[in-house]
């Protein structure tokens, strides 16, 4: 009975010390906010209105992302929970990225939207994106 109750206490604090571990890590990213995007069909045409989209989410194989509006937008996507970019270009309105090569289930999206002459326009909300 007592090798059974230090097996739960050593497995309670393990646990503990994992679920810090790992709210340590979302916390050094500083999400201040987090967008869940309705999930699209693959074949489905771009949305025509001006709300900016990223789908399908949760992803497979792509992630295609519509930004309108005039100038660029620089994309950075990091794995959530080591922290690593696994995507860092800039676009005009529309992409599509090849996710096939990625590791990891989740990953927060950050975009900053520059207008064509390179002047600073604002941040986009922090994205969440899942992988199936």
């Amino acid at each position: 009975m007592k090798k059974l109750v230090f097996v739960l206490f050593i497995l309670a604090i393990f646990s503990f010390g994992a679920q810090t571990l790992a709210q340590s890590k979302v916390d050094s990213l500083k999400i201040d906010s987090v967008v869940f995007v309705k999930q699209a069909a693959p074949d489905t045409a771009w949305p025509s209105n001006d709300e900016p989209y990223i789908y399908p989410n949760p992803f497979s194989n792509v992630i295609h992302f519509n930004i309108p509006g005039e100038g660029k937008t620089e994309v950075k996507i990091f794995d959530l929970f080591s922290g690593r970019i696994v995507y860092d270009k800039s676009f005009e309105q529309k992409e599509t990225l090849d996710t096939k090569n990625w590791r990891g289930k989740q990953f927060v999206v950050y975009m900053k939207r520059y207008d064509y002459d390179g002047n600073f326009r604002g941040t986009l909300p922090r994205v969440m994106l899942y992988r199936h």
